[in-house]
Formats: structure tokens, sequence, C-alpha cells
């Protein structure tokens, strides 16, 4: 297996600025470009983390596996992320109850905690050092959010079965007299290392990794690469973040949102390890309001790195008097040092939030193609748990069992705000 030296590395990820996790990281090439036509079980497009996991899924079952990924593992949306596992999802659980009811939002969040617990597990069992650990989770009021949220939020979060509590303040938030909810049982991780310990995995079962290598041409039996090589496969996942092999369905069903990182110094136990959300900016945009996310990581003998996320946008939508990029890091920087006790900001990047418009990820068969064929997107801020899913529903699929999250997730489903699904 040859390492990526980062001094000629070149661009190593798919973003302008360089992430504290890929810069972190060492960069394999695995079995580099691929150079020949071969044949693999399934062939998965995409070695972020939603490939891989499908990937390490598939191959610890038997399955012989080829990854497709045309830059290196983790360097597009994973390597970007700000790597909160949660059950805390972006859009609130009230508002996903009046999409698909009790029922299926009680499917939702045991999905989302039966994510945490694979990756949990899967650390545990392949002694993967990324950093992993349990957080508590607290999410507060922006002030430009109804009073009455919190409490709705509690209730409907209660009925689907997450464990959350009422506090009077926001614990490690810097002058914090406002209430919060708790949620326990959160978790974060290093995701880069995560799929480094992944791929290694996947390689002892004789799985295949092909960096640097651009899937050109798609389609149900297989993949033809830029220079005509083919990778002939019986199952086809596309793990791109939008899907690349479908040009209309999926696209209509979703939008992009460009959100930026700050990541800074803190001194050793000033904070709890915690996860911090609000409830998002809702004179900036109701129907998507851009909120903020905060984490911890740990970075050297004297400081953790403090990871703070937020100023979301449309990708592109940059009209005049609108915000440019220099300004949201400069507002995200504000926001971050009025709240946290942020010494130094080392590190600016920004990623690509897929969100559906029915705010749940499509995981599953693509839709208007072949029953082989299979698509993971529309991400909703919550690509790790998301992808996680992904790593557990699609691999059911392929060996045509039964798995309780395959209608929620359905790509083809069209949802109405009854709450009603039709397919």
């Amino acid at each position: 297996m040859e390492v990526l030296d980062k001094d000629v590395a070149g661009d190593i990820t798919s973003g302008g600025h360089l992430s504290y996790w890929l810069e972190d990281a060492v960069h394999n090439v695995y079995s580099g470009r691929l150079n020949q036509n071969i044949h693999a079980d399934v062939v998965i497009v995409g070695g972020g983390l939603a490939g891989i996991t499908v990937a390490y899924c598939l191959s610890k079952s038997g399955k012989r596996v080829a990854v497709i990924e045309d830059g290196y593992i983790g360097s597009g949306e994973t390597g970007r992320t700000t790597a909160q596992l949660v059950t805390a999802l972006d859009d609130r659980y009230s508002d996903l109850e009046k999409i698909y009811g009790e029922a299926d939002t009680k499917l939702i969040a045991e999905s989302h905690m039966a994510a945490i617990n694979l990756v949990e597990e899967i650390c545990l069992k392949e002694k993967i050092d990324c950093d992993f650990r349990r957080v508590n989770g607290y999410l507060f009021l922006h002030p430009s959010d109804d009073k009455d949220e919190l409490k709705k939020e509690c209730f409907a979060a209660t009925r689907a079965g997450i464990k959350v509590q009422d506090l009077d303040s926001i614990p490690g938030m810097l002058h914090s007299t406002e209430p919060c909810l708790e949620f326990p049982d959160q978790a974060q991780f290093h995701p880069i290392k995560y799929l480094e310990g992944l791929c290694e995995i996947i390689t002892q079962h004789d799985g295949k990794i092909f960096t640097l290598t651009h899937a050109h041409e798609i389609d149900h039996t297989g993949i033809t690469t830029n220079e005509g090589f083919r990778v002939n496969a019986n199952h086809v996942v596309v793990a791109t973040n939008s899907p690349v092999n479908n040009l209309a369905a999926m696209h209509l069903k979703q939008t992009s949102f460009r959100t930026y990182v700050v990541a800074g110094l803190v001194k050793k136990n000033a904070l709890p390890y915690s996860l911090w959300w609000d409830t998002g900016d809702h004179h900036s945009d109701k129907n998507f309001p851009p909120y903020h996310y905060v984490r911890l990581a740990p970075y050297n003998k004297g400081y953790d790195l403090l990871i703070s996320g937020g100023e979301d946008h449309p990708t592109g939508d940059i009209r005049a008097g609108e915000k440019n990029e220099e300004i949201r890091y400069k507002n995200l920087e504000d926001w971050t040092l009025l709240h946290f006790p942020v010494e130094q900001v080392l590190y600016h990047w920004s990623g690509q939030v897929i969100e559906p418009t029915d705010s749940l990820a499509f995981i599953g068969r693509n839709p208007l193609d072949k029953e082989n064929v299979y698509i993971v997107t529309g991400d909703s801020g919550t690509g790790m748990t998301h992808g996680t899913i992904a790593g557990m529903l699609i691999p059911d699929l392929i060996k045509g069992r039964k798995n309780p999250y395959e209608a929620i997730y359905r790509p083809s489903r069209v949802t109405l705000k009854s709450g009603n699904m039709f397919f």
C-alpha cells in the first residue's frame, strides 16, 4: 500500500481550504489508479464515509467489493465535515412528525441511534483509534426563534424515543443563562482516521480501493473510467454526495447548501467535550434556518481544537448585497469568540450539505433505473449517521434481506406534509 507524501500531494481535498482532518491524516492511495479490467460483486463509486461504510459491511459479509474514488479517501465532503454523530437532527423532530407521523419518526430516530452504536461497535471490534467518544449535546434557542420551540422539540424527541432533558443553562458556553435541551449519548470522532481503519479491513478481505480514478460512465453493469478501464459488477452503488448517475429525478428533490467552519485553540480542560447547536437564524431563512454547530477535538498536550460551523446558504446564491465568503468566515469567527474561550483561530474550511425537500436522506435503489443500482444522497447536515445508515441498509438490499429502514429512506418516495408517504 503506497502512502501519499503530503509535500507532493497536490489537491487532496475538494475545497479551497485544507480541513484539520485532512491535514492531520495520512493519505493512502491503496490500490492506486485502476489500470486493468476487473470484476467485482459490488462496485462503489465514492470514497467518503457512506461509500466506505457500505464497502466495509459488504466485504465483512464475503462480497468482493471495488471502491472507485476520483480523489483520495475522504477528500470530498467527509473530510470537510465537523464529524458529529447525532440523534439531535438538523431537522427538528417536531417538524419530522408533521411530515412522517409519529411511527415513522420513531424509526428515523432509531436509525440514527443504531448508526452511532454501529460506529462505536466497529471502533471497538476493529480496534480503530479515531478519537471516538460519547458526549452530551446541547440544543439552545437562536434569538430569532420562538421561545416555545425547545419545549415542542423536547416533547417530540421524547415521543420519538430520544433521551432528552431540560437544563437551566448551557454547559461550557460563556455568559450562558439561557435554558437548553440536553441530548445524552451523542458521539464524535476523527472521520479520516475512521475511514483509514475501515479501508484496512476492506483490503484485508480482498476488497479493492482505487484512488485517483474517475468513473466516467456508470450503468447497471458497472463503471468505465476516463482511461477506458472497466469494473464489471453485479451491483452498483453511487455514494458521491450528489448522485452523478442521476441526471434529473433526485436533483429536483433536494438543494445544495454551502456551510462554513472555523477551528481554534482552547486550553485543555477549559471546556467539557460536548456538542452544541442553536436552533437557527429564522430571520435569515425560515425554511432552512442556518444554525451553529460546535464540538471539541483533541489537538496537543496543552490545547483542544474547538470546531465551529454555520453561516449556511444555498450554494452559489451570493447575490448583490449578500455576504461573500470572507464575511461569512468573519461572522462565524465573531460568533464563536463571543461564546467560547478560543485563543487563536487556526483553520477555515467549507463544505456542501445536500438538503432534501422532506428533510431525510435518500438511501436505496436509484429511481427509474435497474434494480441493482443504488444511491446515497441527501445527508441533510447529518452525513456521518446517514452515511452509516447506508452501510446498514444497502448491504441488506443487495443480499435480499428485509431492513426496517428501507421504506422511509427509499429514494423514490414522495412525501406530503400530512405525514403520508407515497411510492
